[in-house]
């Protein structure tokens, strides 16, 4: 203020003004840009659980009896969950076991890859879809199948019934120190090969075909979203519209898809369940097994020899060549099966978004889960759709943990790799970065971003751990051939270790991960759900040592695989995650639940 100046009750006021108004601007600033909300988010804890629809370990004699049983395990597993302090679980869906068939129409039709097949059997078995698709349409919207009987929801609603009784039981009990527990949608789908794969629209009508390839896209995209609306519908935690309430209300979320980057992807590019693995032997994608057969480049022709089981490449003494992973071309076809996932990921999570919002539900829209923390998946899907993410509200990753394909190391969390992960070749990645499990650190600086762009569509999201496990995995007929493999075996501490086995201890590969993961370091990275799988033994998802692995916690009786002194640490862990307590503020106080609690 210039000296001599005298401020008039007038000039006074103006200055008042002036101020007041750029405190306002300074507080909207700072609003708009650190964004923060007005409670804690919820925080969900708990399993990754069987399919009701999927194989048990016990025949039925009726569909009656199987139900029963489906109540009983959806109430044992939610009382289980919740004696964990676990609020979720998640449970498998999808649309092919409403409608009591899938897109396999022809049982004559040879299991072959589609690129194998004549062009007049494919033009066939397409007309056939197309039929099925347009049938089940039809039929979805008033209650039945394509053969005209009741859509087959009995399963579900069995097991979800027996979890709706156990928080029932719940509420009549005030003193109860446990919390009700929901359920996690998660929609299953093989990808609809035939579809993406099929003929050009000239070659089918050269074979009298009565459809087209966008014709078949769309029916089979919207047959996803109509059973999308269907399943918030009838199970949508709060769902109500028009004064019909959902059935049986206890879906807290809906996620999109499981690993569609271990799953919808060509055959060309998997080892693993693939028809013909022999092709391309040395250019599969990097969520596939063997490291010597993810690529360093992609170069055409690759020199590659069978050994011990997989391929390597052959030594030819040619020049060393990488390709890094953000510059990698995986081809024609496997780009046609991102952008075919990432559009039905967008059209998906929008109606899943959209059929929330008519009913009011309490209810997020999960991604799909990728296998591990594969960002490269989550890029590729972005640039081929950039409104693949737009209508999602939390990102799913399983971000298991065996860097190198070791399966013995034990550091989870540890200084991260220097090199960027986008300039590495696609094995590298796969070797050094993909499967660790603070890898997640680089998903969370991607979330941190404001910029769509720059974030690849992620800014602002949170993050779900949708599956998260430590397996035990003990000399069987599926590893037979590998018994002198120096860190292949994890043993619990009551089975005794064959002669001749180099293993590890179950229970303290566990230990070391609840001494490095902790409560703050799961905060501190964005992480708003912490999903184990699995929770007991079933014939579903290779639960068994004998097929490949076993994580399960419970055994199918519910007698305990795992140590109880773990799973007494894991409890504490849900718990001080669940309610937001740092491990400080939990040093002095005891876990609620005791040994008989958790291995009743």
């Amino acid at each position: 203020m210039p000296r001599g100046f005298t401020l008039t009750r007038r000039h006074r006021a103006r200055w008042l003004v002036l101020g007041a108004s750029l405190c306002v601007l300074l507080v909207a600033f700072l609003f708009l840009s650190f964004p923060f909300e007005s409670r804690p988010p919820t925080r969900y804890v708990g399993f990754s659980v069987f399919s009701p629809y999927g194989p048990l370990e016990r025949e039925f004699a009726t569909d009656a009896d199987r139900r029963a049983y489906l109540q009983e395990q959806g109430y044992l597993v939610a009382q289980q969950t919740s004696r964990f302090h676990g609020n979720l679980v998640r449970v498998p869906v999808d649309v092919w076991s409403l409608l009591a068939q899938d897109l396999n129409l022809d049982p004559t039709l040879p299991n072959k890859p589609v690129y194998q097949l004549d062009l007049a059997v494919i033009s066939r078995a397409l007309d056939q879809i197309q039929v099925f698709l347009d049938a089940g349409l039809a039929a979805i919207k008033h209650g039945k199948d394509p053969a005209g009987r009741p859509l087959r929801w009995d399963f579900w609603d069995a097991f979800f019934l027996g979890i709706q009784k156990y928080n029932l039981d719940l509420s009549k009990s005030p003193n109860d120190k446990y919390q009700p527990v929901y359920v996690d949608l998660l929609l299953a789908d093989s990808p609809p090969t035939k579809i993406i794969e099929a003929p050009t629209d000239k070659t089918l009508q050269y074979f009298r075909s009565q459809t087209s390839r966008q014709r078949l896209w769309d029916s089979y995209s919207r047959l996803q979203a109509q059973f999308i609306r269907k399943l918030i519908q009838r199970y949508g935690r709060g769902y109500s519209r028009q004064g019909i309430h959902a059935l049986i209300p206890i879906a807290a979320a809906i996620e999109m898809f499981n690993e569609p980057d271990y799953i919808w992807l060509p055959d060309e590019a998997i080892i693993e369940k693939a028809l013909n693995p022999d092709a391309y032997p040395c250019d599969k994608y990097i969520t596939q097994l063997h490291l010597s057969q993810i690529p360093e480049n992609d170069l055409p022709g690759k020199a590659c020899a069978r050994q011990d089981g997989f391929y390597v490449q052959q030594d030819l003494a040619l020049p060393h060549t990488e390709t890094p992973l953000k510059d990698f071309n995986w081809g024609l076809k496997f780009n046609k099966y991102v952008a075919s996932f990432a559009d039905l990921h967008e059209h998906a999570s929008f109606a899943a978004k959209d059929e929330i919002g008519r009913g009011n539900a309490e209810m997020v829209v999960v991604s799909s889960a990728v296998t591990h923390v594969n960002l490269d998946w989550l890029v590729r899907m972005f640039h081929a759709n950039q409104n693949t993410f737009r209508y999602v509200d939390k990102i799913a990753i399983h971000p298991y943990h065996w860097p190198q394909h070791d399966i013995h190391d034990m550091r989870f969390v540890g200084q991260l790799p220097a090199p960027d992960w986008r300039v590495v070749n696609p094995r590298k990645f796969a070797s050094d970065y993909l499967k660790r499990f603070d890898f997640i650190q680089r998903l969370v600086e991607l979330v941190a971003r404001r910029d769509p762009e720059t974030s690849y569509g992620l800014a602002g999201k949170g993050i779900w751990i949708t599956e998260f496990g430590i397996p035990t995995k003990t000399l069987g007929k599926a590893n037979a051939g590998l018994r002198n493999h120096p860190r292949m075996f994890i043993y619990d501490r009551a089975t005794p270790v064959p002669d001749g086995i180099r293993a590890i201890v179950w229970e303290d590969k566990w230990k070391t991960f609840l001494d490095q993961v902790t409560v703050d370091y799961l905060r501190r990275n964005r992480v708003e759900a912490f999903l184990l799988f699995t929770l007991r033994e079933s014939l579903h998802y290779e639960a068994h040592d004998d097929s490949h692995s076993n994580f399960a916690l419970y055994r199918a009786d519910w007698s305990c695989r795992l140590d109880p002194n773990v799973l007494q640490r894991l409890t504490s862990l849900f718990l001080s995650f669940r309610d937001g307590q740092s491990r400080k503020s939990l040093q002095n106080q005891p876990v609620p639940a005791n040994s008989k609690d958790i291995c009743p």
